[in-house]
């Protein structure tokens, strides 16, 4: 045998190793990725059946809508002086958290948007009026929250799933 076809055999073996490694890092890296995102998704969830995020979602849907009938207390919501004592500011920060987290790649949409969705878009129409105070002088607050809102829009009209009270109000 010569040196030559050892050599050869050498470089196509080292050849078939290196490509082995690769494939092996690139099902690892995709693994990790997958475990990332459960992980985040069970955490978010966590958050969102906490029993905090559980008395804000009920404050939001039974008690805002009176609450909002008070200029002072609109007007607390719109100046910023409510950030850590109304409970309809820990839900849009949360859906807040969920959009930017989704427009940046960092969290799968799709993940999301299958139990998230109706939600989404339930909280929004909730606080559509707490988000106009809240844009009048910051006029991007909760941007990653529409985001995520319209893809929410978007993913239900593919599935055939929505509802009108889901659709933009008029």
């Amino acid at each position: 045998m010569n040196w030559e076809a050892i050599s050869a055999a050498a470089a196509v073996t080292s050849a078939a190793v290196i490509a082995a490694t690769a494939i092996a890092a690139i099902i690892q890296i995709r693994q990790l990725k997958l475990a990332t995102q459960l992980e985040g998704f069970l955490a978010l969830h966590a958050e969102y059946a906490a029993p905090e995020m559980y008395a804000c979602r009920a404050y939001v849907a039974n008690v805002l809508p009176g609450k909002l009938r008070d200029r002072a207390y609109r007007e607390e919501i719109a100046v910023n002086k409510a950030f850590d004592t109304h409970p309809e500011l820990m839900l849009g920060n949360f859906w807040e958290k969920i959009g930017t987290l989704v427009r940046r790649g960092v969290l799968d949409p799709n993940l999301y948007l299958d139990v998230g969705a109706y939600r989404a878009i339930e909280a929004y129409r909730q606080l559509e009026d707490v988000i106009a105070l809240r844009r009048r002088d910051e006029p991007l607050q909760w941007d990653g929250f529409d985001h995520f809102v319209a893809l929410s829009r978007e993913y239900l009209k593919r599935h055939g799933g929505i509802p009108q009270s889901a659709l933009p109000k008029d």
